[in-house]
């Protein structure tokens, strides 16, 4: 979360557009900017298992985070690089994931702000939009323990009146219940998908960034101000 907040700083300060892959390695719980933790998180559950909540910058609903679960991509640009139209850009920042899906052999479907196959969310995404930067990012789950999802996460236990933004409940599926691929394979095809026609290059994190992500990680992220606040 810190690393996503270093980029859309670097990018509203006038540098490159971004785009960064990457996965969890500890089980973990993020909700929207907007969200109440308590409405939309066991919360008793989350903290016996050891598994932090971590409010995100961006808008959308609470999402459950294991390693080997599923893939995280962003994408940060000035507006207009990524359209002003809020839903005409889930569906352009969506649409290479789609491909990529298709190219697999499934049918996706964007809706809003997902990719459903059939009735099931397989991927979903959400936005922060600032004066000179839209982050966009999202998940695509390759693997998914239903069970321990919704014993942390309340889904559709949520309670319908919040003073926060509800998580906009869908029953969820993930790559291996449809297809026998690596994950490698998943994620070759997502990254090549994203990154077609587009001039890019690979870059390391500066001294700078990691200092900077370090405070904002072991501060704001970590902090019971900012990930419960109500």
């Amino acid at each position: 979360m810190a690393l996503e907040e270093v980029i859309l700083e670097q990018v509203s300060a006038g540098g490159d557009p971004v785009i960064h892959f990457w996965k969890w390695k500890e089980k973990a719980v993020t909700i929207g900017s907007f969200q109440i933790a308590q409405d939309e998180v066991y919360l008793d559950r989350a903290r016996g298992s050891g598994i932090p909540v971590i409010r995100r910058v961006s808008g959308g609903g609470a999402m459950f985070h294991a390693p080997g679960g599923e893939f995280v991509y962003s994408l940060c640009a000035p507006p207009g690089v990524i359209l002003n139209d809020i839903p005409a850009s889930y569906r352009q920042m969506l649409g290479p994931l789609a491909e990529a899906l298709k190219e697999m052999g499934l049918q996706p479907v964007i809706l809003e702000n997902n990719i459903m196959i059939g009735e099931n969310k397989i991927s979903g995404s959400a936005q922060r939009r600032m004066a000179k930067a839209v982050l966009h990012h999202g998940t695509l789950l390759y693997d998914v323990n239903h069970f321990e999802m919704f014993s942390i996460i309340k889904g559709d236990k949520a309670p319908s009146e919040t003073r926060g933004v509800c998580s906009n409940y869908k029953p969820v599926t993930c790559i291996l219940d449809h297809l026998d691929l690596p994950m490698e394979d998943v994620w070759n095809r997502v990254k090549d998908n994203i990154l077609r026609d587009r001039e890019w290059y690979h870059s390391e994190w500066t001294d700078e960034e990691m200092e900077r992500t370090r405070e904002l990680a072991f501060g704001k992220y970590s902090s019971g101000e900012w990930n419960l606040k109500l």
